[in-house]
């Protein structure tokens, strides 16, 4: 059999903050390393594919014409909700549908980012100590799979200076190390691009290889109400999760996890369940800001079972179901 081989900020404070540049070195978020993580000798950083997608769409906007919704005093154009007088609150941007309470420009184009479109390519985060070996995480065989469904991928341990106008789906890959501060900005960007940020955890049994703590911090500074535990979880075989019908998801009939920790989905939506349902959450599914979350307290999904059941099939489309691909 196989064992595995090794080893708030609250979202008020999120939706408040308007930094453009790190405090530390004045730099973009999206263009610096983060100081918390080492390069993975595993990947070396290389980019797979050549060709990124270049500039970012233009904003959308919507409900042109000022009015009252059907809301009494509510002065809301773009009917989403928030405006002058609405129970939700102020209205940051009443032009545009996607900005609400958080019209941050994080990289600095003068555009916010809820005012923009995710990139279509595919980034595999290796940072904060996190990547391949000595886990059940393969990251060349995850690169190969995105690059053969045709998205343009990257593996990398810091972020690129283009990642905001390329990048729809970003992959955590079992951090180690506290994430850094500029991987919780590009995140949250990325978030409110309408992208989809996936947070992959390695079990805490038998040795401890993944780091619930530094994570779920991670996660609460995001805004996110789902948490992590390396306990619980698949026992040291292969086990078939009860599937819900959320995006990532849809269509397939099992996904098989080995040996994994646990998800507490909070107001999110259990993603991927034991017992037919009925047991713990290995993977964990959640609406945030524009964009979605999927996180997974199990490696060996995106590497030593990636070949099991549909388990390739949910790894494609959590980039696929984002950007409409197939």
């Amino acid at each position: 059999m196989h064992p595995k081989l090794t080893g708030p900020l609250a979202l008020a404070l999120l939706l408040a903050c308007t930094v453009n540049v790190d405090e530390s070195t004045g730099t973009d978020p999206s263009t610096a390393a983060d100081s918390s993580t080492a390069a993975d000798p595993s990947t070396g950083g290389e980019q797979t594919t050549a060709d990124p997608t270049t500039g970012p769409d233009e904003p959308t906007t919507a409900g042109s014409s000022s009015g009252a919704t059907s809301e009494p005093g509510c002065d809301d154009a773009d009917k989403d909700g928030f405006g002058a007088g609405c129970t939700l609150g102020d209205d940051c941007d009443d032009g545009v549908s996607t900005c609400a309470q958080d019209c941050s420009d994080l990289d600095g184009n003068a555009v916010p980012e809820c005012a923009e479109a995710p990139g279509m390519g595919v980034m595999l985060f290796t940072g904060a100590n996190g990547g391949g070996p000595p886990t059940d995480l393969y990251v060349d065989s995850l690169a190969a799979l995105y690059t053969k469904a045709g998205f343009v991928t990257e593996i990398a341990n810091s972020f690129p200076a283009d990642f905001v106008t390329t990048t729809g789906t970003m992959l955590i890959l079992n951090p180690l190390d506290l994430l850094g501060e500029k991987v919780l900005l590009g995140a949250r960007a990325l978030l409110l691009r309408g992208g989809r940020v996936v947070l992959v955890m390695e079990h805490c049994k038998n040795g401890c290889y993944g780091n619930a703590e530094g994570n779920n911090a991670f996660l609460e500074a995001l805004g996110s109400s789902m948490r992590l535990s390396g306990e619980g979880g698949a026992p040291l075989s292969n086990t078939p999760l009860a599937l819900a019908a959320a995006p990532p998801t849809q269509g397939l009939t099992a996904v098989t996890a080995f040996y994994s920790g646990s998800v507490m989905v909070g107001d999110g939506l259990a993603l991927g369940t034991m017992d037919g349902g009925a047991g713990d959450v290995v993977l964990g599914y959640e609406a945030l800001y524009n964009g979605d979350l999927v996180v997974a307290a199990d490696s060996s999904i995106f590497g030593y079972v990636l070949d099991e059941a549909d388990n390739s099939a949910f790894v494609v489309a959590l980039a696929a179901t984002l950007l409409g691909g197939s």
